[in-house]
């Protein structure tokens, strides 16, 4: 079976424009061309597509992409297998971030019913971090395609992070208590900002929150080493 362009954006979910800037940079071209002058791709075309594509979510240029595969060529299966492996992490990273994420929100659950004190800051700290810990999984670019997804709201929301990471860490090093009017209006604020990144999905967290990881280690940092 041979496909056109289009067709094979379509089925990929890869977009036109990415194949003819793969064309274009000699990564992947059309291999066959049919009796009416359409250039077509062949089984072996969509094989190294796959190639290109795993690479990248490893975290490879274009550039060494191109250089692996010709370095590499027949080590499709031990890619696959690396592709298999990298999502084992991150299913056992989704896995732990998702209790953490149950907790909270079981958390404050109870507070709302019972008036009791609700999540202490080390708990939204502990889950901060293993949110941070999935930056690993995207290349720059998609960390970049992930926040041009972002509505406005969140835009603005993810503006408000490092100050909302510094005050969190400024009461939690001064020994306030979970049940201090100021924690309750700051893990209020938390829980909003951090629906407005998820939309009330906590399977979405780990893909949408690379902004946050980086600002919890920038406020981390003495102002006087901060670029």
């Amino acid at each position: 079976m041979r496909l056109k362009i289009g067709e094979l954006a379509r089925r990929t979910g890869i977009t036109v424009r990415a194949l003819h800037h793969y064309d274009a940079v000699g990564l992947l071209t059309p291999s066959v061309r049919s009796d009416a002058g359409y250039r077509l791709y062949s089984h072996a075309d969509v094989a190294r597509l796959h190639q290109i594509q795993a690479l990248r979510q490893l975290g490879l240029s274009l550039a060494e992409i191109g250089n692996f595969i010709e370095s590499e060529g027949a080590a499709l299966p031990l890619l696959i297998e690396r592709q298999m492996q990298a999502l084992d992490r991150q299913m056992a990273e989704n896995a732990i971030l998702r209790e953490r994420l149950a907790r909270l929100r079981d958390a404050l659950q109870h507070q709302a019913a019972t008036g009791q004190s609700g999540p202490d800051l080390s708990e939204w700290l502990t889950t901060l971090e293993q949110m941070t810990m999935h930056d690993k999984y995207f290349t720059p670019q998609e960390q970049r395609e992930l926040r041009d997804r972002y509505d406005e709201d969140a835009r603005q929301a993810e503006q408000e992070w490092p100050a909302l990471v510094a005050r969190a860490r400024q009461l939690m090093n001064v020994g306030v208590t979970p049940d201090d009017p100021a924690v309750q209006v700051l893990a209020k604020r938390w829980m909003e900002m951090l629906q407005q990144f998820i939309g009330g999905n906590p399977a979405l967290a780990p893909n949408s929150m690379p902004c946050i990881g980086r600002s919890l280690r920038y406020t981390s940092r003495p102002a006087s080493i901060r670029t």
